[in-house]
């Protein structure tokens, strides 16, 4: 099993937040773990705003961690 570095941003953010993800195969930013792994992080995203949603986030990247 292998372990990969997710890195996502939130909407209206600047940063870059990166989650570990581990699978047996090969990943992309298109695959539904990954996805899955952004969002579920994302939840402890606080806005600098006092908005209290998050509109959408966007995976960047998907790098392999050795």
């Amino acid at each position: 099993m292998a372990l990969f570095k997710v890195t996502y941003q939130v909407n209206g953010d600047p940063t870059f937040r990166d989650v570990n993800v581990s699978s047996d195969k090969e990943l992309t930013t298109f695959d539904d773990e990954v996805i899955e792994a952004a969002m579920r992080d994302s939840v402890h995203y606080t806005p600098a705003s006092s908005a209290t949603s998050i509109n959408g986030l966007r995976v960047v990247m998907v790098t392999p961690i050795k």
